[in-house]
């Protein structure tokens, strides 16, 4: 009969002679899926740096919002394992409350060396708040060699704490006013 079955439809085939016994046969369009690589994953966007805030992933201004849980049965203490890690260095936090209604939160990791989100952090503190007590502003070629000898630290009285003792990192920061 010179039909061919293509995708369920008879086409002609080409080259043929229409007839009555013939007659034309629309052909089906045919689409053909050209190969595409992967679409590319987003370029993380570099966050705009409004305040301290914007470094972490939670926020620090609502941190009740995450539930956190009554340690040792002590309403002024809690504390919350971080679904992700703050400042690619942090996993938990203890949160102490104070009776006018403002908390420290005192974050904690395992780790002997200090990451980039880490430094910026540090170098965002010492542009937004001075050099800290000991006069230190950027982060320093001898504070990476600090770090993994247990001796790195930075603190700013009444606002923050950032040091490495006994290989343990652990930044402290004082009287967060929670967001109205």
């Amino acid at each position: 009969m010179g039909f061919l079955k293509f995708i369920g439809h008879d086409v002609q085939k080409q080259g043929e002679q229409q007839s009555a016994d013939n007659p034309p046969v629309p052909s089906p369009k045919v689409y053909v899926a050209k190969p595409t690589a992967p679409e590319p994953l987003p370029k993380k966007k570099k966050r705009q740096r409004g305040g301290i805030g914007d470094f972490f992933n939670i926020d620090i201004y609502n941190v009740f919002n995450y539930k956190p849980k009554a340690v040792g049965g002590d309403a002024s203490k809690y504390a919350l394992s971080l679904e992700k890690t703050e400042l690619s260095s942090f996993n938990h936090v203890d949160i102490i409350l104070h009776s006018g209604g403002s908390y420290d939160l005192h974050f904690t990791g395992n780790t002997e060396t200090i990451s980039k989100d880490m430094t910026d952090f540090v170098d965002y503190c010492a542009g937004a708040l001075g050099p800290d007590f000991m006069q230190k502003k950027t982060f320093s070629e001898n504070d990476a060699r600090d770090m993994p000898l247990g001796a790195f630290s930075r603190i700013w009285y009444g606002r923050m704490r950032i040091e490495n003792v006994h290989y343990t990192l652990s930044l402290t920061l004082y009287n967060i006013q929670p967001a109205k």
